[in-house]
């Protein structure tokens, strides 16, 4: 079965965006409190606000970043 452009792209902010942001949430989370009690309920807390916001901006810088990177390296 042949995937649509559209539905590939959309995975793959999708994947890049949930892989990001739980490494940056992660980071963040652990230099901001430590290995404190709590720990993995504020990262999972932080982690779904990082992945809203990555989500529809990764759908936008994407393209734009693939633009940019075509016409520097034609």
């Amino acid at each position: 079965m042949r995937r649509s452009r559209r539905a590939a792209h959309v995975v793959f902010v999708l994947l890049t965006a949930l892989l990001l942001s739980g490494v940056i949430a992660f980071t963040l989370t652990f230099v901001r409190s430590g290995y404190a009690p709590g720990f993995f309920t504020i990262f999972l807390r932080q982690w779904t606000i990082a992945f809203i916001a990555a989500f529809p901006a990764g759908l936008v810088v994407i393209p734009a970043a693939r633009a940019v990177a075509d016409v520097v390296f034609k």
